[in-house]
């Protein structure tokens, strides 16, 4: 991605909109900071590292000319899902991806931050399926299959917004 200031305005306003309901995801499950147990801190401290330490390594496919990165993180995403409390995976995500990211050589501000606004705002999606299956425990068929929609709405998300953002960025068919 280029800088920011050279962004067509269109990229601009999607980056802009991103971070702005990312950042309101963040806020909102800040809120439950609060009431987190010694064990949700210690898991958002957990999960933060781990976050930050898979953002190191990415998985590449290559599709003619086109490339596809995909972080190792996403696997730990999944099963923080079932077991840990939506705000302490939500935080962690964003505190972990800002940190993985942002100690990438050459990788711009406005690329983390893109980045790992919409994760957040996968992640929030991808909790509110869960909710919608009552949470179930993580040994249930259900929570599996809760599980593989949730991350498939974040996938969703994820995708639709990388394609919009590279599309408009480099001015090519979406």
């Amino acid at each position: 991605m280029i800088a920011p200031l050279r962004l067509p305005l269109a990229a601009r306003v999607l980056v802009a909109s991103a971070v702005v309901a990312g950042g309101a995801v963040a806020v909102s499950q800040f809120l439950a900071v609060p009431s987190w147990t010694v064990g949700d801190v210690c898991a958002f401290a957990a999960l933060a590292f781990l976050v930050a330490l898979f953002e190191r390594f990415h998985i590449e496919l290559r599709h003619g000319g086109e490339r596809t990165t995909y972080s190792a993180g996403d696997a730990l995403w999944t099963g923080a899902l079932l077991l840990a409390p939506p705000s302490v995976l939500v935080l962690a995500v964003a505190v972990g991806m800002v940190i993985g990211q942002g100690i990438q050589p050459g990788w711009a501000p406005v690329k983390v931050a893109f980045n790992a606004s919409q994760a957040v705002v996968g992640l929030a999606l991808a909790t509110l399926v869960l909710d919608a299956f009552g949470r179930p425990v993580a040994v249930e068929p259900a929570a599996w299959l809760a599980t593989a929609l949730g991350m498939a709405a974040l996938s969703a998300v994820n995708t639709l917004a990388m394609g919009a953002v590279v599309s408009l960025v480099e001015v090519k068919r979406f």
